[in-house]
């Protein structure tokens, strides 16, 4: 059996935490933010997929099975766009924090 906590954002002890998106490290404080990895992942995986997709443009039996469609290119183009998206989060929220 689990005991149901006696708040939200409260330990065994009824002190309240609050989640922090930086880290102690040596006496100074990263800011660390898996959008910025995650964003960056896409960035990489994108222009791979797009590359292959422009390099393969004319072979039209690669890409039978999906009806004509070149998903490489497609797929790496949506890539290339969702992963600036994801560095301009981090970056929007550390201005806002910085203003206030």
């Amino acid at each position: 059996m689990v005991r149901k906590t006696s708040c939200y954002g409260c330990d065994h002890w009824g002190n309240q935490y609050y989640f922090n998106n930086h880290f102690l490290v040596g006496g100074l404080i990263m800011d660390m933010d898996i959008r910025i990895a995650i964003g960056l992942l896409f960035i990489v995986l994108g222009a791979i997929l797009t590359g292959l997709g422009l390099f393969t443009i004319n072979d039209a039996e690669l890409y039978a099975r999906s009806l004509g469609c070149n998903i490489n290119l497609w797929t790496g183009l949506l890539m290339l766009v969702f992963g600036p998206l994801m560095f301009l989060f981090p970056y929007l929220a550390y201005r806002k924090r910085s203003k206030s």
